[in-house]
C-alpha cells in the first residue's frame, strides 16, 4: 500500500498516540523542525492536548519500528531491482513513459553524497532516495555518460548513528559497485 509522506508520519505517530492520524500538515511541519527526539514526542502529545502519560510510549524509535512492521511504502531491495532493471530495459510502462522517468531520475538533486560520489566523473545515476527514520536509501540505475552499459543499484542502511555516517555507508557502496570492474569492457 503506499501512502502520502504525510501519511507516512501520521502513522508512525500514531504508534505514539492513536489520535496523531488527525494530525494537520501545520503540525507534521511544526514536529519535523523539533530535532530532538524526546522534545519531539513532547511537542506531540501538546500538538494532540495530552498528557505524557497518555501516550503509548514515549519512544520515537520504538512508534517507527512499528510502522515499519506494517510494510507500508516498502519493498525489498531486490522487488525495487527488478522493477528498475525492467524500466531501465523499456519493458514496465510504455517507451516514451520509461523514457521519461529515467530522465527525471537523472536529474535528481538529492543524494549527490550517496552512491554516486563513490563513481568517478563520467557517470551517471538515475536515482530515487529516501531518507526515513532511521533509514536512508538510494535507488537508482547508473550509466556512463559515452556508453550503453547499465547497473542497477539499489542499497539501503538502517539504524546509523546519523545521515552523514549513512551517506557515507551508500558512497562505499557506489566505490565498490565501481571497483567491482562491472563498467570495463567485456563484462
Amino acid at each position: 500500500e503506499i501512502t502520502t509522506l504525510s501519511d507516512v508520519r501520521r502513522l508512525a505517530y500514531s504508534g505514539i498516540h492513536p489520535n496523531a492520524v488527525h494530525l494537520l500538515n501545520r503540525d507534521i511541519r511544526a514536529l519535523k523542525n523539533v530535532k530532538n527526539q524526546d522534545a519531539r514526542v513532547t511537542k506531540l502529545a501538546s500538538i494532540l492536548n495530552l498528557r505524557m502519560q497518555d501516550l503509548r510510549t514515549k519512544n520515537l524509535d520504538a512508534a517507527y519500528s512499528t510502522y515499519y512492521g506494517k510494510h507500508l511504502n516498502s519493498a525489498t531491495l531486490r522487488a525495487y531491482g527488478d522493477l528498475l532493471e525492467k524500466i531501465s530495459e523499456g519493458g514496465r510502462l510504455s517507451q516514451s513513459a520509461d523514457k521519461f522517468l529515467i530522465e527525471t531520475m537523472e536529474r535528481a538533486e538529492t543524494g549527490k553524497k550517496r552512491v554516486i560520489a563513490g563513481f568517478p566523473a563520467g557517470y551517471i545515476f538515475a536515482h530515487k532516495t529516501g531518507t526515513q527514520h532511521a533509514r536512508v536509501c538510494d535507488f537508482g540505475i547508473m550509466r556512463k555518460i559515452e556508453g550503453d552499459k547499465r547497473v542497477v543499484i539499489a542499497a539501503c542502511t538502517r539504524n546509523i548513528a546519523s545521515l552523514t555516517k549513512a551517506e557515507h555507508v551508500l558512497k562505499s557502496v557506489g566505490e565498490a559497485v565501481y571497483k567491482s570492474g562491472l563498467f570495463k569492457a567485456g563484462l
